[in-house]
């Protein structure tokens, strides 16, 4: 079974606002509202709980907002390694070797390309909403806590699943706009 650190899911309840009652839903996915946000929860906990937040409030700028919450510092060596970076392949070549410090639900590739290169999330899986959401704060945390406006685009890689990919394409290229309009003040 893979695992999200449960810092993840608090974060996101935080991001959601006075529309949820956060200590509910960690209790719902089996967490301590007072505890340890290191502790580390199954991927479906996370999802379930990412769904009964949508199922409150509109999630349409959830990820963004929750991404933009996270900071350096709350990754601790991992944050510390991708503050240190010189620029932004540095930092996406930290986290492409050291997310699993944090989750073992995605792993990550930065592939050259002519025009730079391109970050890329891989998560298994069945897909579902939570998971999509995952997978859009995901990138939004990446893209807002690395080094500021030292990109100019992100690929997001879709669902295997040929039916699925419109929309979680749609959603994705929607969210990068909006984090680099937060991120890089465009």
């Amino acid at each position: 079974m893979a695992y999200v650190t449960s810092l993840f899911a608090r974060k996101m309840i935080a991001a959601s606002g006075d529309a949820v009652d956060g200590a509910a839903l960690l209790r719902a996915a089996g967490l301590d509202p007072e505890g340890d946000p290191k502790v580390m929860i199954p991927e479906t906990s996370y999802y379930d709980l990412l769904e009964s937040i949508a199922e409150r409030i509109d999630v349409t700028d959830l990820p963004v907002r929750g991404g933009a919450s996270m900071r350096c510092d709350d990754y601790g060596a991992l944050g510390l390694a991708w503050k240190a970076a010189p620029n932004l392949r540095g930092s996406f070549s930290r986290v492409e070797r050291y997310a699993r410090l944090w989750t073992s639900v995605v792993s990550y590739e930065l592939r050259p390309d002519p025009h730079g290169a391109l970050f890329i999330l891989h998560r298994s899986g069945p897909r579902r909403f939570g998971l999509r959401l995952s997978n859009e704060t995901t990138l939004a945390k990446r893209c807002l806590v690395g080094p500021a406006g030292q990109f100019r685009s992100l690929l997001a890689v879709g669902s295997a699943d040929p039916a699925s990919r419109t929309e979680e394409n749609r959603c994705a290229r929607s969210m990068v706009r909006v984090s680099c309009a937060l991120r890089c003040g465009a």
